[in-house]
């Protein structure tokens, strides 16, 4: 959409990762990230840059490299907690 702004984009990118990553994994990743789930902290989480990615986002590597984005995750929520 030619109205479209950066952040409508970015949510549009978000949606697509999603889907192409399968329901079951990004579930996984949203478990693993917060607890209880916030809504607008996990959508900044997969958009900013994670020194535990080497500087990607979350997002860009939703589809090829689950693994290392589900670690990232479960990394990030451990020090957030303790």
């Amino acid at each position: 959409a030619s109205g479209a702004t950066p952040c409508d984009r970015e949510f549009a990118a978000l949606g697509h990762a999603y889907r192409a990553s399968g329901v079951r994994n990004a579930r996984r990743v949203l478990t693993e990230r917060v607890h209880p789930p916030d809504g607008w902290a996990i959508a900044v989480w997969f958009f900013q840059p994670s020194p535990r990615l080497h500087g990607a986002r979350p997002l860009d590597f939703l589809n090829t490299n689950f693994p290392e984005v589900l670690q990232a995750a479960r990394t990030h929520r451990l020090s957030a907690a303790g």
